[in-house]
């Protein structure tokens, strides 16, 4: 990316700033720190009254027009510098102008994703955390953290977020291995299934470890590396896909087509299962109905882990709310069969890692106090 203030060649089309609205509760840190994670330079800042404007590139008015990309509706958005032999009169719009719809719906309708679990997450905001590090080989390598739903929003229709993802795996992986630690209840079974697509796509070597739980969508992304590690107290959970509703009137044909849908996914996601673990999609179909809840010894007895592993690593999302931790309960107290040890954990908010090693002594404890009983 060019240095700020530098005029964008003729030709090049190019983000001349990002704006953040004051409205929508973006401060100057806040949307720095989003200015820098999504790789726009942080030190053009023009401030004025309702907005934060990060500026990329000084305007220029002889070569370009410009115009509003909207990424958070009422929140953030791009101003877009074309240059002028490519902008027709209706598409140049100067910064005042109304946003551009999103182009990925039909008629110009303008939506802002819909939100499927509670948490304080905004549309479009990576709930990944890739970070590349040197081992002690003095190798590089790439982790991605994914601790916490899988996505608060839903991927359907949306065309920036599942874009985000795979630019952030493609960059920071670079065609390396790329080790993913995964503690999630699950989420948007579109995001996730998007997500294994992007991850197979890949073609670096993939491991995923699972660090704490990976329940329901997170089964799918658990799924698309080439190699499935879990640690020895994670608990892998599987179950037919669901739709919950609120205040909605549905009609008969509504209903029947969205059995329709959720037979469909089910179909797909069987089709993982089968396709790692080699067991018959009949005794998977079943699995899933039954809402199946399985250790790490279990899931590696079924061939869902390829190795249990016992290093140090977190089992709770780090530096998770007392919100987020709340929301994690509720959805838990959705499934049938949770292990009572598992919902305990998770009803005690904190703002630290659990350290697993005193967690495995408990449970040790607790499996001779029932065989001493």
């Amino acid at each position: 990316m060019p240095d700020v203030g530098r005029k964008a060649e003729t030709g090049e089309e190019h983000t001349q700033s990002v704006v953040f609205e004051k409205d929508a509760g973006w401060t100057k840190a806040s949307s720095r720190k989003w200015v820098k994670e999504h790789d726009y330079y942080d030190d053009g800042l023009d401030e004025t009254e309702t907005q934060f404007r990060w500026r990329q590139y000084d305007p220029d008015d002889n070569e370009f027009d410009y115009r509003n990309q909207v990424i958070e509706k009422d929140s953030v958005s791009l101003i877009l510098g074309i240059p002028k032999d490519q902008a027709s009169d209706e598409e140049a719009l100067d910064f005042r102008a109304r946003p551009t719809p999103n182009p990925s719906l039909k008629g110009g309708e303008k939506r802002t994703p819909m939100r499927c679990f509670e948490g304080d997450a905004r549309p479009h905001e990576p709930f990944w955390r890739f970070e590349n590090v040197i081992n002690g080989d003095g190798d590089e390598e790439t982790t991605m953290e994914l601790y916490g739903f899988i996505s608060e929003y839903s991927w359907f229709e949306d065309d920036i977020t599942p874009k985000m993802f795979r630019d952030d795996l493609y960059k920071y992986g670079n065609g390396r291995p790329v080790l993913i630690k995964l503690n999630s209840y699950g989420g948007d079974v579109f995001a996730a299934s998007m997500m294994r697509a992007i991850i197979l796509d890949y073609p670096g070597y993939v491991t995923v470890r699972v660090d704490g739980i990976a329940a329901s969508a997170a089964t799918i992304v658990a799924l698309s590396g080439k190699r499935l590690l879990m640690q020895e107290s994670a608990y892998m959970m599987i179950h037919d896909p669901m739709v919950s509703f609120f205040l909605a009137c549905l009609n008969i044909d509504d209903l029947y087509g969205l059995l329709d849908e959720l037979e469909t996914i089910k179909d797909g996601i069987l089709d993982s299962y089968v396709h790692k673990t080699g067991l018959s999609k009949m005794r998977l179909g079943h699995m899933m109905s039954d809402e199946t809840w399985m250790t790490a010894r279990q899931a590696f007895d079924l061939k869902f882990a390829d190795e249990v592993i016992s290093v140090p690593a977190p089992v709770g999302a780090p530096g998770a709310s007392v919100s987020n931790q709340a929301a994690y309960v509720n959805v838990l107290r959705n499934y049938a069969h949770v292990p009572e040890a598992l919902l305990k954990i998770a009803e005690k908010p904190t703002e630290k890692p659990i350290d697993i090693e005193y967690q495995r002594e408990v449970e040790r404890l607790r499996c001779e106090a029932k065989i001493l009983i």
